[in-house]
């Protein structure tokens, strides 16, 4: 199967107000945060993409939700909603092939197993095993503290799923 690439045509919506991409995205953000909490979550995110003409598989808004979310609190901030929507047409270009995906999933599992505690975040102690398992299979050459200093990108003592990913894809592992 080949990588699945989102082109879309100009949505109308960035002819809204003027074509001023600032208010377009509050007009969007507003419309698909269903429950007005001030978020958008996984299945708001969905429909948005959805109704504006672009289908996605579950995996394809679970890979989303994680570029998206930038803070890893499961739902997207008006903030982390209009960087993605001021990207304009680049925001559709998801490419994720068969291959990629599976190194997705596998790296969100790998994550889940060594988040003991379930709070969605890596702690220093968890990370204990999960840097063992990461050295046994060659993924990482640092030595321990060097290896989670470099995946604590925010410094805040924590390895949230999101800088765990991105060290991964800085690794070229998808």
């Amino acid at each position: 199967m080949s990588a699945k690439t989102f082109s879309p045509v100009l949505s109308p919506l960035d002819t809204l107000s003027g074509g001023h991409k600032q208010s377009t995205a509050a007009i969007v953000f507003d419309k698909y945060d269903a429950d007005k909490s001030g978020t958008i979550e996984r299945k708001e995110f969905a429909q948005l993409c959805y109704e504006l003409g672009y289908h996605l598989t579950p995996q394809q808004v679970g890979a989303a939700m994680l570029l998206l979310d930038k803070d890893s609190n499961g739902v997207i901030s008006f903030d982390e909603f209009n960087a993605w929507w001021q990207e304009g047409d680049k925001r559709w270009r998801i490419n994720l092939d068969e291959k990629k995906l599976e190194a997705l999933k596998m790296a969100v599992k790998h994550f889940e197993y060594f988040d003991k505690d379930q709070e969605g975040t890596i702690s220093k102690e968890e990370f204990e095993a999960m840097y063992d398992n990461l050295r046994q299979n060659n993924i990482v050459k640092l030595e321990k503290s060097d290896s989670f200093n470099k995946m604590d990108a925010n410094n805040d003592g924590r390895i949230s799923l999101n800088e765990y990913i991105d060290w991964l894809h800085k690794l070229g592992s998808f």
